[in-house]
């Protein structure tokens, strides 16, 4: 297995070794020096991604399911307010498992 590749920005490098899906590196390293993403924006970012990656299960899952790191960071996920439990153990919806808001 490649070992990642350093980008020279350490907090991007903590983000994408956190992130599963590893697909559009260079746009989302763009996305990190525009934003000028810090150190405690980044410990929001990877303590939403843990929560994210185990209420929808992004271990078990295909990994077509699980969204784009550019994606994921452009609609500012980790900034969604939960109103609903954190209910990792729980048996869900298809729709909510991976990632739909079902009304």
């Amino acid at each position: 297995m490649r070992k990642a590749e350093k980008t020279g920005n350490e907090l991007f490098d903590v983000f994408w070794n956190a992130y599963p899906r590893k697909e559009g590196k260079p746009k989302s390293i763009r996305w990190f020096e525009k934003n000028k993403v810090d150190s405690e924006t980044l410990e929001k970012i990877l303590k939403e991604l843990e929560r994210q990656s185990k209420a929808k299960n992004w271990k078990r899952i295909d990994m077509k399911y699980i969204p784009m790191p550019l994606t994921w960071l452009n609609r500012r996920d980790w900034e969604v307010e939960r109103s609903e439990p954190d209910n990792s153990n729980s048996d869900c919806s298809t729709g909510t498992q991976y990632g739909a808001f079902v009304l």
